[in-house]
């Protein structure tokens, strides 16, 4: 799976910089605790900034229902080490995920309670600490992803180039074998039987 979505966005069609752009873009989003609208985000900042769509919306999906509560957890230790303050204990800070609503919107306004219901002390951090995260993993990301990109195309090059030059030596040792084939039942085929002299024609007194 992981080998699945790495291919995919090395195979984008884009420049590396537009990509690396939608993937720092795309880490500063997923890590911001905007839980139920990362993609539409993710969507409009990267066309404002001229990156690559796909490409955030391929890393936003690191946030998804197996990762979100761990993710969240970092930003909110953070924030809380930036504040200098203590917070709530990770069982009550993880209900905060525990959501039963399916539809987008109704996600939104489901964590939007529960964030409402656990207040400042945990919002604050929460969104600093994602902030802050989200911006460190956004700028290391870039120069590696556009090294990784060009590296994986200068791959492909090199293999389309070696499948090439494989297929011509095909074609050409087949071209050869049908060369030979043909030389040898020319040289097997029997040779046509001599003209056949013409009578001497009869003298005069004959």
């Amino acid at each position: 799976m992981i080998r699945a979505w790495l291919r995919r966005l090395l195979e984008l069609d884009d420049t590396p910089e537009s990509i690396a752009r939608g993937v720092a873009l795309g880490f500063f989003v997923a890590f911001t605790p905007t839980v139920g609208v990362q993609m539409p985000i993710v969507a409009v900042v990267n066309t404002i900034a001229r990156a690559n769509r796909l490409a955030g919306i391929l890393i936003v999906q690191i946030t998804n229902p197996l990762t979100l509560v761990p993710c969240y957890w970092l930003d909110y230790q953070v924030g809380l080490l930036v504040l200098g303050r203590e917070g709530i204990p990770f069982e009550r800070f993880k209900r905060l995920y525990e959501l039963e609503s399916t539809g987008p919107v109704a996600v939104v306004r489901e964590f939007v309670g529960n964030l409402a219901a656990l207040g400042a002390e945990v919002a604050v951090p929460l969104f600093l600490g994602g902030t802050i995260v989200g911006a460190l993993l956004g700028i290391a990301s870039y120069w590696p992803t556009v090294s990784l990109v060009r590296r994986a195309r200068r791959l492909r090059a090199r293999l389309h180039d070696l499948r090439a030059r494989r297929r011509a030596r095909h074609a050409e040792r087949a071209l050869r074998r049908a060369q030979g084939r043909d030389g040898s039942a020319a040289a097997a085929a029997p040779s046509p039987p001599p003209p056949l002299e013409a009578p001497p024609a009869p003298g005069p007194g004959g």
